[in-house]
């Protein structure tokens, strides 16, 4: 004799929702890690707070850190992403290059600490999957905002015009 076993549909199907989110979310992390290895990053930062800020006060202390670095010979291009902490102060998670050697990252970590609070700047390293982890606070931020930049200096547009190819090319769709 065969005994009835009762299934809950939805949470089997609210169980298989949720695995597929989880495939999807993985499937873009790499996409974008991969899509974001095609540029010649030479920064990977890190960058907080020291008081509460806003949204726009956070986007205008980046204006002016972008302007100092112009100020030492950079010109800097960049792939940042905002997360938002417990406090709810944002902190930037950015990629960076051409910031120009006479910028030194030191000094780039001495500005922001004197100006906004701490920040880390390593040489990138593509080794340790830097882009990775950048992709992983864009997609945990997805949710809540999404909010992330690009910009490329004048210079890579020529790289730029290769590079938005890719994302076309890597999720399937046409070129």
């Amino acid at each position: 004799m065969t005994v009835a076993r009762w299934v809950d549909w939805r949470e089997l199907h609210q169980e298989r929702m949720r695995q597929g989110e989880a495939l999807l979310v993985q499937q873009a992390k790499v996409s974008l890690a991969y899509w974001l290895d095609r540029f010649p990053w030479e920064w990977y930062l890190t960058a907080t707070f020291r008081d509460d800020v806003h949204l726009g006060q956070a986007y205008a202390a980046w204006g002016q850190f972008m302007a100092w670095l112009r100020g030492h010979g950079g010109r800097p291009s960049y792939f940042r992403c905002t997360e938002h902490q417990q406090r709810g102060t944002p902190h930037f998670h950015a990629l960076l290059f051409d910031v120009d050697l006479a910028a030194r990252r030191m000094a780039a970590v001495d500005w922001w600490w004197g100006h906004h609070g701490m920040a880390r700047v390593l040489p990138y390293d593509s080794t340790r999957a830097a882009t990775d982890y950048v992709s992983k606070y864009v997609l945990k931020e997805a949710q809540r905002t999404g909010d992330w930049a690009l910009e490329v200096s004048r210079q890579h547009q020529e790289t730029m015009r290769l590079v938005r190819l890719l994302p076309n090319r890597i999720l399937g769709g046409g070129a």
